[in-house]
Order: structure tokens, then C-alpha cells, then sequence
């Protein structure tokens, strides 16, 4: 999670690289509401540029908060107070990153209350 953090606030994705499995995949949630990609993404390369380039233009000031999303380890995104986006993923038996899913669906947000937040 630090190392995907790192990635967008920064643009340096050499230590995500490290903790990515090679066919990672990222899966994005807008709901047909907010903006998000429309496919999924596949491998190394085609979401380390994603995560450089769009997310970095676009969540670099977002506020990151640790938190148990789905009874395991993510991110909440918020910008000024309010909840915009969640990140989890999903790891291999080797502890490899290799899914990653982006909800910015508001609807889906809604659920997400205070106490989920570690």
C-alpha cells in the first residue's frame, strides 16, 4: 500500500514495480457517476504508466488513509473531508500484489462509514 502511495504522490514507481506480480491487473469502479477508467488494465507496464501519469495528475493531493476494506488491508482517498475513492488488492502466495481495485463509485462509498478507518 505505501508503495502504491508512493507511486502517485511521487511518480517514482520503482519500489511498486518491486511488489507487483507481472500480470497484475487494476479494476476501476466509477459507477457510471465519476470519471475511471472503463478497462481493466493488464500488466506491469501498462499500469505502472497509469499510475505515473493519470493518477498521479489526478489523486497526488488526496488525503490516504489506512483502513480494512473487505476484511483486509486498503486505502481510503479522501479530498477535503470527504470520501472519493477506496483502493484494495489482492496478493499471491508469494505476497505479490496482483489485482488491484479502484472504487469511486459514490454509492458504493457510502458504505464505507468513520469506524472502517484505521
Amino acid at each position: 500500500m505505501a508503495a502504491f502511495e508512493s507511486a502517485v504522490v511521487t511518480g517514482n514507481t520503482q519500489q511498486l514495480a518491486v511488489v507487483l506480480s507481472n500480470d497484475i491487473e487494476l479494476y476501476a469502479d466509477g459507477g457510471g457517476r465519476v470519471p475511471t477508467i472503463l478497462n481493466t488494465l493488464r500488466g506491469k507496464t501498462e499500469m505502472l504508466d497509469f499510475v505515473s501519469q493519470k493518477l498521479r495528475e489526478y489523486w497526488a493531493d488526496f488525503d490516504w488513509l489506512a483502513s480494512d476494506i473487505n476484511g483486509g488491508p486498503g486505502i481510503i482517498l479522501q479530498k477535503d473531508g470527504t470520501t472519493v475513492g477506496s483502493i484494495s488488492f489482492a496478493y499471491d502466495q508469494t505476497g505479490k500484489a496482483t489485482n488491484i481495485y479502484i472504487v469511486r463509485n459514490p454509492d458504493k462509498l457510502e458504505r464505507l462509514s468513520g469506524a472502517a478507518i484505521s
